[in-house]
């Protein structure tokens, strides 16, 4: 736990970041400095902006200091931006870069890997192969559903989330991994796998029903979601759905 008091006179290092702050803001040409032209009361409220910045960035500091464990900078920056977004409406919300980047792979419908469904096993069983996509390096080379995941690229995965090994699974198309697993009857095997572009697949199932009713599951709304659905609609087209 740590207090903060805010003072109105700044320290210099709390002045030094501020005077950062405001640099970088001129760099990026966000900075709110008015210019030369501008009124005297403009000029009041820019300097009122940054007095009140300035309170942001001592806190931050002052937590860096005095918190009783080791903080990274970047997180202290991160949960103040996320706190302010946070409490303005549900509707807005702080995405880091990890989560911007698992938002826009989702949404572009595609991502560099081997092309597996993965999940938590039961118990203490560890990571295991939910089902390889087909035709994708994981279906070509053999893994199997139920492989339970032990190593990546050597590296041991005993503990680690889902969401680590599958960060650790994808990258850029044509770059390789290495993957361990071990089967249900004891066997562990080693692939080495080269990561291609694994389309997520957004529409399912189109088929007719017994009815003539034409049948189409979208999943998920990504950049392919209009295509997809104009194929499998051209496909119930096809085989004389009488309604949809």
């Amino acid at each position: 736990m740590v207090e903060i008091l805010v003072r109105r006179t700044l320290r210099p290092e709390v002045f030094l970041f501020f005077l950062y702050l405001a640099a970088m803001s001129m760099l990026c040409g966000c900075s709110s400095v008015p210019k030369a032209d501008k009124s005297s009361e403009a000029i009041t409220g820019a300097c009122d902006s940054y007095d009140e910045m300035a309170v942001l960035a001592e806190a931050i500091l002052l937590t860096k200091r005095f918190y009783v464990q080791e903080t990274d900078f970047r997180d202290l920056v991160y949960g103040a931006v996320d706190g302010m977004l946070s409490g303005l409406d549900p509707n807005c919300a702080f995405l880091p870069p990890s989560s911007l980047a698992e938002l826009e792979e989702e949404a572009r419908g595609s991502f560099g890997g081997i092309g597996v469904s993965i999940g938590m096993g039961k118990g203490s069983s560890g990571v295991k192969v939910i089902a390889p996509i087909e035709d994708s390096p994981a279906f070509k080379a053999g893994i199997h559903a139920g492989d339970v995941i032990t190593a990546v690229d050597g590296r041991d995965t005993t503990g680690a989330s889902v969401e680590e090994i599958s960060s650790a699974i994808k990258g850029d198309t044509g770059s390789s991994v290495k993957l361990t697993v071990e089967r249900d009857n004891g066997e562990t095997l080693d692939f080495a796998l080269v990561r291609e572009e694994i389309k997520i697949s957004s529409v399912k199932g189109p088929r007719v029903l017994d009815d003539g009713i034409g049948y189409v599951l979208i999943t998920t709304f990504n950049a392919a979601v209009a295509e997809d659905f104009a194929a499998a609609l051209a496909r119930l087209e096809r085989e004389v759905a009488s309604g949809l």
